[in-house]
């Protein structure tokens, strides 16, 4: 198995500028009382957890032999990264614990599982672009 460079990075990149904005304004808007602010973090949590990982899934698997393994990859990476910084700064801080701990694998197994589901995702659009059309209307 070899993997894509280039289409990791494609993943990579469609993660980050998808959750770095994100995060960016649940940050901004977490502590907010103001009209509107929790439906801002409803949205803003949904893009960080759920979307960003898909895209970035779709953007690596798309065409590849190993789509799972490209989906991961490229939303395990730059996931795994942040949390490992987060991990340190708990540390730091002396506030780890189990609960961090499993916070810390929970949210990674999730967020991988998540871009192994886009990558297979990317991976059935790019069979359904090589298919042929069907010429006789669904007619034997």
């Amino acid at each position: 198995m070899t993997l894509d460079r280039r289409a990791l990075a494609r993943g990579v990149t469609s993660y980050l500028a998808v959750a770095v904005p994100a995060g960016v304004v649940l940050t901004l808007v977490g502590g907010s009382k103001s009209p509107g602010s929790d439906a801002v973090q409803l949205v803003a949590g949904a893009l960080v957890f759920a979307v960003a990982p898909v895209v970035a899934g779709v953007r690596a698997g798309r065409g590849q032999p190993t789509p799972y393994v490209h989906g991961g990859l490229s939303v395990g990476l730059p996931t795994g990264a942040y949390l490992l910084v987060w991990l340190a700064v708990h540390l730091a801080q002396g506030k780890l614990s189990g609960a961090v701990l499993a916070t810390f694998g929970l949210y990674l197994l999730i967020a991988i599982g998540l871009g192994m589901l886009g990558g297979y995702l990317g991976f059935r659009r790019g069979l359904r672009a090589t298919e042929p059309p069907d010429t006789a209307g669904g007619q034997p």
